[in-house]
């Protein structure tokens, strides 16, 4: 579906935030606003989801996430997580990124506390 002057007013999808990109299909006056899982239940669901426990051999019952913590190596080789897909890259200057996702975005709001989040938005 084309736009009216090939900008979109709208992009309602999961993405990897690319401003750059964007500003090319976006209407200069776009706002951003992101939706976000609870960090901590959204890393026990990835580590459920890609397997942690047969990787690693572990059993049922063991607390993925504790396990996860203990092991220094393991977080380093999961990454950055969450604020890849706000566009950090490795070799940014992590000041200089939060100060433009701070910037960018209007609301960042969290799922499992939309209400609020909701609440913050109409402000």
């Amino acid at each position: 579906m084309d736009a009216f002057n090939g900008r979109y007013d709208i992009l309602c999808e999961h993405n990897i935030f690319n401003h750059t990109l964007l500003q090319r299909h976006m209407d200069p006056d776009s706002e951003y606003i992101a939706i976000l899982r609870e960090p901590l239940s959204r890393k026990r669901s990835d580590l459920e989801y890609f397997g942690y426990r047969r990787k690693h051999h572990l059993a049922h019952g063991t607390d993925l996430m504790a396990h996860f913590l203990q092991h220094h190596q393991e977080r380093k080789a999961h990454g950055a997580g969450i604020i890849k897909e706000f566009g950090w890259r490795k070799g940014m200057d992590f000041n200089h990124f939060l100060h433009d996702v701070d910037t960018r975005f209007s609301v960042i709001a969290i799922l499992d506390q939309l209400d609020q989040s909701l609440v913050l938005l109409k402000r």
